[in-house]
């Protein structure tokens, strides 16, 4: 079984600045032995061949992602290196077949949460988010399961990673030979495991703040240069 931690930010996503680097990510997962990773930057592929091969040197996967913002709600696509123009959901179909789609977040009471937009749209997808941010009676999770449960969708668990701390409070064990093709082709046979715990109460309540407050700079800052 490979670990694997699909859904990652750095210093070096553009909207999501955190205080480490693409490089202290993959010492990160190396620390905590995990195989696989994927850098999903928003709305930009993030994939240097710098950063693949220090992943490489760490013997860590490196599959490349994107959390792409759609209709104003964030997909996560994996597997691929350039991406068709995506302006609507339904144009997730022009994907070719070695792309992996997944719901992101998809029932946090986010703007950028797909919500009812999935149900819309389930066809589309290979997958949902088991996302970290929950606990025992906040879970916004419980909905997302139920559905990919009804629809024989795969639960992939990430924890959103915008900070070190939760790096491996969610995450997915994959049965899998160690490559993209067949990491992706496993997700979507459903041969995966998701292993999870609750954020911490000092992790849950500060989080929403800090990620407005990065929001609005950024905002800010975009209004101005």
């Amino acid at each position: 079984m490979l670990k694997a931690q699909l859904h990652i930010h750095s210093h070096e996503d553009p909207r999501d600045r955190g205080g480490y680097t693409a490089k202290d990510v993959i010492d990160k997962a190396s620390e905590l032995n995990f195989d696989v990773i994927a850098f999903t930057f928003h709305d930009i592929l993030f994939y240097p061949q710098e950063i693949q091969e220090y992943a490489k040197s760490k013997d860590i996967l490196l599959i490349p992602g994107i959390e792409k913002t759609i209709e104003k709600s964030h997909v996560l696509i994996l597997g691929l290196t350039e991406l068709p123009e995506l302006n609507k959901i339904e144009d997730l179909k022009k994907l070719p077949e070695e792309a992996l789609i997944i719901a992101a977040h998809p029932f946090l009471p986010l703007l950028q949460s797909l919500k009812e937009k999935l149900l819309e749209n389930i066809d589309l997808f290979h997958g949902i988010e088991h996302h970290f941010f929950y606990r025992k009676y906040i879970n916004f999770n419980k909905k997302a399961i139920k559905i990919a449960k009804k629809h024989n969708k795969t639960i992939v668990g990430t924890s959103d990673v915008h900070d070190l701390k939760c790096f491996s409070l969610t995450y997915s064990l994959i049965d899998s030979k160690k490559n993209k093709e067949d990491v992706i082709n496993a997700i979507k046979r459903n041969k995966i495991k998701v292993v999870t715990k609750p954020a911490p109460f000092s992790m849950f309540y500060p989080l929403p703040l800090k990620i407005f407050s990065k929001k609005i700079f950024y905002k800010i800052f975009k209004k101005n240069h």
